[in-house]
């Protein structure tokens, strides 16, 4: 079909613009609500049996709010069974922790527990544990989770103790590096901003990047009752030496997650020398 020429485009656009200013002064006159009442008659059958199916087959507003508290009370009820399969699942993932520790270390005894609390002021990194002195707590004594150095137990109860965990910043405990067996004190840096900070290691020791940090068993610089080799975490960055105390200070990252803590252990015997 071939293009139009510009004479009969001109045509078209006078007939339209003829046409439409013909409906607009007929409908301005009434001429056509004859018309538009015959169509209207035409369409109001096919808009009714619509609006009708729709009024019978969607819910009102009681129904839509019963579905979705039916929904909301299935979701929570789906979500404990969840919380009590991960709870069961953390828990035999700990004991088979525990158990490999007692293999590989039968000269510690492990008592597990479990967190039933935090500091609820947050201003310090304590945990409660549901294990007191009628379990055999006592203070001084190391918690792990249970593969890695938590902390050591501060206050203890009948039936529940309290744990400082290793990155609060009146933590001290003695370590040693695994690899050069350099020995140093692992700080707490939560309420600095940090995790945990190495110090005291001499500065003639060179630490070598990711190298284990563990509680050691030197008798000048270990802490009481601390089990040794107990893993804390690893050395990080690079060390900033002091060059008035001729000693180094290195970053560590802790082994332990401190923040999803659930299950933990207590070494409440050891018969390692001290």
């Amino acid at each position: 079909m071939g293009s139009l020429s510009p004479r009969q485009t001109a045509l078209l656009i006078l007939m339209f613009v003829v046409t439409s200013v013909a409906f607009i002064v007929l409908d301005n006159q009434s001429a056509l609500n004859p018309l538009k009442t015959g169509l209207r008659n035409l369409a109001n059958p096919v808009t009714d049996f619509v609006y009708d199916r729709t009024e019978e087959t969607a819910p009102d507003e009681g129904e839509w709010e019963a579905k979705y508290h039916e929904l909301e009370a299935r979701y929570a009820e789906l979500d404990a069974d969840y919380q009590r399969t991960k709870m069961v699942a953390d828990q035999v993932q700990a004991l088979q922790a525990m158990l490999n520790l007692q293999q590989t270390s039968p000269d510690l005894v492990f008592l597990p527990a479990q967190v039933v609390s935090v500091d609820p002021t947050g201003v310090n990194k304590i945990i409660v544990i549901n294990r007191g002195s009628e379990d055999g707590v006592a203070v001084g004594m190391a918690v792990t989770d249970p593969n890695y150095y938590v902390g050591v137990v501060i206050k203890v109860d009948d039936t529940s103790s309290q744990v400082l965990l290793a990155i609060d910043s009146t933590h001290t405990v003695g370590v040693e590096l695994d690899g050069s067996k350099a020995t140093g004190v692992a700080f707490g840096m939560w309420q600095q901003g940090g995790r945990i900070e190495l110090r005291y290691i001499s500065r003639n020791v060179t630490i070598n990047p990711e190298e284990k940090v563990v509680t050691t068993c030197s008798p000048d610089i270990r802490t009481a009752n601390m089990p040794c080799g107990l893993i804390i975490g690893k050395a990080a960055g690079q060390p900033v030496v002091d060059n008035q105390g001729d000693t180094q200070t290195v970053q560590v990252i802790p082994a332990a997650d401190f923040d999803e803590l659930s299950f933990v252990t207590v070494i409440t015997s050891t018969s390692q020398g001290q």
